[in-house]
């Protein structure tokens, strides 16, 4: 274990300095990494795709019991060593620096499944400082639908064709996250899915809680979503007055703003849309999804600050 430490440092600290990365310490972190997971996974090259999809690919909610915890966690790690050996097939010297993020991805992303087994041993054990952020907020994939409809067929490799569909997909993403972020919901730790529409549907339902940009139209917004659907799931590319007009119309909702607290103007960059009595939104929520979902209301993870602006509790 201190050998692999020590190689995820060097190789962080090359990262960090932006020093041209070392193929070899690569090739040895993967065989340190290896030979660190055999100790908690048998025949780890053994397990088939049917077995890796079946235990991987699931909702948090069905981690219920310590058996499917671990069988997770050691098909994860036995999964990210598989394929941390294939993304070093493909790297040398000359794209070395364009998989730098991959690189860092696979550090981060790999340490708490490390740490659940290195745990079981030595309480105080440290594999790596720093945190990375996953949660995205819809004002970046607003970013990036604009980015991939003005830009991306000129600069990426993506044909004028695919990067049109991919804005349309990308605008229908950050629309749902904006909604589910308005209403302040993180995660549902459930077996059962809401609707994709659910909390648009209950924003226009509870229009009164809310407070959106002047001449916006909410229930247009509602049209532009439910015209994403025929994209997303037909692959068809739209004409392109389409797309450019729903980015526009949509913009407004993605808008910063300012509230004022303690006699100071606050700006916050989710401030195009304000929520009054926002306790009794909660609760009403809480109430739809718990309903819906038949789940206990803790099971419900809510932000720290919504995508919208508190006038009241």
């Amino acid at each position: 274990m201190n050998n692999f430490v020590t190689l995820v440092r060097l190789l962080r600290s090359e990262l960090n300095t932006k020093e041209i990365i070392s193929v070899s310490i690569l090739e040895e972190l993967s065989i340190e990494l290896n030979n660190y997971a055999e100790k908690y996974i048998k025949n780890i090259y053994n397990k088939s795709d049917s077995y890796l999809i079946d235990i991987v690919y699931v909702k948090e909610s069905f981690l219920d019991t310590e058996k499917r915890i671990n069988n997770y966690y050691r098909a994860s790690l036995s999964l990210a060593i598989k394929e941390f050996r294939e993304l070093i097939k493909q790297i040398n010297n000359d794209n070395i620096t364009l998989l730098q993020e991959h690189i860092i991805s696979y550090l981060f992303d790999i340490r708490p499944f490390i740490k659940f087994f290195e745990k079981k041993q030595n309480e105080d054990s440290v594999l790596l400082d720093g945190v990375r952020n996953y949660y995205t907020i819809s004002q970046e994939i607003r970013l990036a639908s604009h980015s991939l409809f003005w830009k991306s067929p000129q600069n990426s490799i993506f044909d004028q064709k695919i990067a049109f569909n991919l804005a349309v997909f990308t605008l229908r993403q950050s629309l749902e996250v904006k909604f589910r972020g308005i209403c302040g919901i993180h995660e549902i730790h459930s077996k059962k899915y809401l609707n994709h529409n659910f909390f648009i549907d209950f924003i226009e339902q509870n229009s009164h809680y809310f407070c959106f940009p002047e001449n916006f139209s909410l229930c247009r917004v509602l049209k532009i979503y439910k015209w994403t659907n025929s994209i997303v799931h037909s692959g068809n590319r739209p004409n392109i007055w389409e797309i450019q007009f729903a980015l526009e119309f949509t913009q407004p909702l993605f808008g910063g703003g300012q509230y004022k607290k303690d006699n100071q103007i606050i700006l916050s960059v989710f401030g195009a849309v304000k929520i009054k009595e926002f306790n009794k939104l909660k609760h009403q929520l809480n109430q739809e999804i718990s309903k819906k979902l038949n789940t206990d209301i803790n099971d419900i993870k809510w932000l720290n600050n919504p995508e919208a602006i508190i006038e009241s509790f």
